[in-house]
């Protein structure tokens, strides 16, 4: 009966010390998660971001060429159709976005 209770208690054990060796080993590989999440998530911000930045640039030239018609215009009092042509540029740029 004794020889009963040790292997019992031996099987305990075993049992025991793999359940922390799982645990060890999960908590091992749990901040791995966790960052990759985290690197996943700025991915996609950085993404959503160089989408933005995109479309502040196409405004911004599409200003100043706007704005180089203008002085063109005012420099010399001709390019009349070219100022007509950038209105509608302009035009679309706008309706588009």
């Amino acid at each position: 009966m004794e020889d009963f209770f040790q292997t019992v208690l031996a099987i305990c054990g075993g049992v025991s010390i793999i359940g922390g060796a799982i645990k060890l080993i999960i908590s091992t590989f749990n901040p791995y998660k966790k960052l990759i999440k985290e690197v996943d998530e700025h991915d996609e911000k950085l993404s959503n971001n160089d989408d933005r930045l995109k479309e502040l640039e196409d405004g911004t030239k599409m200003l100043l060429k706007c704005q180089l018609v203008v002085i063109e215009h005012l420099t010399t009092g001709n390019h009349i159709d070219k100022l007509k042509e950038t209105q509608e540029e302009l035009q679309e740029f706008l309706i588009n976005t």
